[in-house]
């Protein structure tokens, strides 16, 4: 017996070839498409480019700033500790202060005049290693002068007669600068308080010759009418 084997598939159509027109078509989409992922490309890069620019500039404008804002504030605390510093030197005076009176000559009544050398510590901490300088006069008529007075109370005014110097202070109040007062504070720094008001701060080796544990204002034998010591009574203020 004889098997027929069954008959192949039949071959599917072949299609016909496409138009020419159409080709051209599908390979402008293509190119068109391609075109335009490029330039949504460029596009992105570009608002990245701007975007990161602008947070550079913003950052940039940040940390400007923050450079400010620190320089401010270092600023600051050194004004703050300048004036901790002075907490006590600013509260000391130092000026010649004139008293007039009379006196009888040969049946005349003349004028005259007495001065002193006043002191005030307003603070509440006593002042140390306490000295008064007349400076020195041009051309070399009057000599700088020195006198340690070790200590002045705190909330004190301390007021002195030309008897107490030995020198007449009429003299140096007209012919030399504004005496000056040398001491230390209670936080150990050293200053220099002219009549004229002026205030800076010196080496505390200047005043090393100077330094005594006493803490009493000094008054010699014999001149303790030369000295009159009051209480502040707006101290600290």
């Amino acid at each position: 017996m004889t098997v027929t084997p069954p008959d192949p598939p039949p071959t599917p159509p072949v299609p016909p070839p496409a138009p020419a027109g159409v080709m051209d078509k599908l390979r402008i989409c293509a190119e068109a498409a391609s075109t335009l992922c490029a330039m949504v490309a460029i596009l992105i890069s570009v608002i990245t480019w701007q975007s990161q620019q602008d947070f550079n500039d913003k950052q940039g404008d940040f940390n400007n700033r923050q450079v400010d804002f620190n320089r401010k504030q270092q600023q600051l605390a050194l004004k703050n500790e300048e004036r901790q510093e002075e907490e006590y030197s600013s509260r000391v005076s130092i000026w010649n202060d004139v008293e007039n009176f009379t006196i009888r000559d040969n049946g005349y009544t003349l004028p005259a005049y007495r001065t002193f050398l006043v002191i005030q510590n307003r603070s509440q901490a006593p002042l140390n290693q306490v000295v008064v300088v007349w400076p020195a006069m041009p051309g070399g008529k009057l000599k700088k002068k020195y006198v340690a007075l070790n200590f002045i109370p705190p909330c004190s005014s301390v007021r002195m007669s030309e008897e107490y110097f030995s020198i007449d202070l009429g003299e140096e109040l007209n012919a030399a600068e504004p005496p000056i007062l040398e001491f230390a504070d209670a936080n150990r720094n050293s200053w220099a308080r002219s009549a004229s008001g002026e205030l800076k701060k010196i080496s505390s080796a200047v005043l090393k010759p100077y330094k005594d544990n006493l803490p009493t204002f000094y008054i010699p034998t014999g001149k303790e009418k030369t000295v009159k010591i009051s209480e502040m009574p707006n101290c600290g203020s």
